[in-house]
């Protein structure tokens, strides 16, 4: 199943949820159902013609997809397994709905490509926030739901309500200043403490919009927790691995990976998709493989056991650390299209940049 926002949503004229495929694509239509699988599209509360008001992963929206776990599971047509995939938004929504994985065990596994951990994570990291932080989370979903009819009310929420003003303060004080708002949306420690089924993370390493700090460390988290994971961490942005149009048409972007293409597109992603869902879903076939597969930006794919690599060496640069100036003036500037230049000295042996 898919769950998200974007089921016929005026906002961004998408067409009605009877249409399968129409966010995820067709493909997974065409190539997995034959084998014996049903698909359901679901719209998050408050947005398609789900009722209730669009709180923007809070606790109503968690409660109301794990709801739509338990009855997919429990219909009389249904093995009682179910598996969640989708990008983005809908990437997101299968880490809410595995935070339930102590009070059943329906959801078998989650197919999370380029999706949030955490609704702060999307827009604070290291300590900074990005400048679409304190409208984005509302700005733009708090319009999903909304077409001009009696029922809009509805979408009136507390946490509606709260929302610009929480994201406002977060952008200028980097916390949380009163309420658990941001820690009702976040969702990976309780995955890791609840869920008791598999993983099969997705991410590109471009990722300009749900940046890889989304999947890394969090593919090490899970196989700590003991959760079954496999990994696939490509040379591209915010996509899916097999769309090759979409990929030709960003590979040009410079420092999106363009040097990686066609390299990237994984073609064998459908057939990967299908062994993993007919060994978790279906319970058949042999247990996929539990690794990470992980593309350098000159288009190699390798294998990793953990990734980071459980051999790699941290190095923190920092100023007033190791950083001397070598030459030219103390004051730095950004260059106009670069920004500013730290060298090293010369290497001495090889050197495999990873994370």
């Amino acid at each position: 199943a898919e769950i998200g926002p974007y089921f016929q949503e005026p906002s961004v004229q998408t067409p009605t949820i009877e249409v399968p495929g129409s966010w995820l694509g067709s493909m997974i239509i065409d190539q997995i159902l034959p084998h014996g699988y049903a698909f359901a599209q679901i719209s998050v509360s408050g947005t398609g013609r789900s009722n209730h008001c669009m709180d923007l992963m809070g606790n109503a929206e968690q409660l109301g997809n794990d709801a739509a776990v338990r009855w997919l599971a429990e219909q009389n047509w249904s093995n009682g397994n179910v598996g969640l995939i989708g990008k983005s938004y809908d990437g997101s929504t299968p880490w809410q709905a595995a935070m339930f994985g102590n009070e059943h065990d329906y959801l078998k596994t989650i197919v999370p490509i380029s999706g949030l951990i955490g609704v702060k994570e999307l827009m604070w990291r290291n300590g900074s926030a990005e400048a679409r932080a304190p409208i984005m989370h509302n700005g733009v979903y708090g319009s999903y739901g909304i077409d001009g009819d009696e029922e809009d009310y509805q979408n009136i929420c507390p946490d509606y309500l709260i929302g610009p003003g929480t994201g406002t303060s977060a952008y200028l004080l980097g916390s949380e200043v009163f309420g658990d708002y941001w820690a009702e949306r976040y969702f990976l420690d309780r995955v890791l403490e609840n869920y008791q089924g598999s993983v099969y993370l997705i991410q590109g390493m471009h990722d300009w919009n749900v940046d890889p700090h989304m999947a890394v460390p969090t593919m090490n988290a899970l196989i700590d927790a003991g959760i079954e994971a496999k990994g696939l961490f490509g040379q591209w942005d915010h996509d899916y691995p097999d769309r090759p149009e979409q990929l030709f048409e960003r590979s040009d972007l410079g420092g999106r990976g363009g040097e990686a293409f066609p390299q990237m597109i994984r073609y064998d992603w459908m057939q990967d998709l299908l062994e993993w869902f007919e060994y978790y879903l279906q319970e058949r076939g042999p247990q996929p493989g539990q690794w990470i597969e992980v593309q350098d930006n000159y288009g190699e794919w390798r294998i990793e056991s953990r990734y980071p690599p459980a051999d790699a060496t941290e190095w923190v640069a920092s100023l007033g650390g190791e950083l001397s100036n070598v030459g030219g003036s103390l004051t730095i500037l950004p260059d106009a299209s670069s920004g500013p230049v730290w060298e090293t000295e010369p290497l001495t042996e090889t050197l495999r940049v990873v994370g």
